[in-house]
């Protein structure tokens, strides 16, 4: 990596009951998500990418604006999302 790049790759291991453990690396700044439904069932969890944690906040809102949501970088929580209520 060039001197003045701050993408610090992380090693993450991904293991499942019908697939072998493997090594995954993923960017410094790559964010994850998970949104829950109506009834605390996880129905959305996925990596992505954003500048910064306003621009991942903002990228979740917009896709997911009905549902409550974490987002974390790493192991730190960036902001929970709640839905967004609308007048009818």
């Amino acid at each position: 990596m060039a001197t003045g790049d701050r993408r610090i790759a992380a090693a993450i291991i991904v293991g499942c009951s019908r697939c072998d453990r493997r090594e995954l690396t993923v960017p410094s700044d790559s964010y994850r998500y998970y949104c829950l439904d109506g009834t605390g069932e996880l129905h959305g969890a996925a990596w992505f990418h954003a500048r910064d944690d306003d621009d991942a906040i903002a990228l979740i809102k917009a896709k997911h604006p009905d549902s409550q949501c974490e987002i974390w970088q790493h192991r730190r929580l960036v902001a929970c999302l709640m839905p967004e209520l609308r007048s009818v």
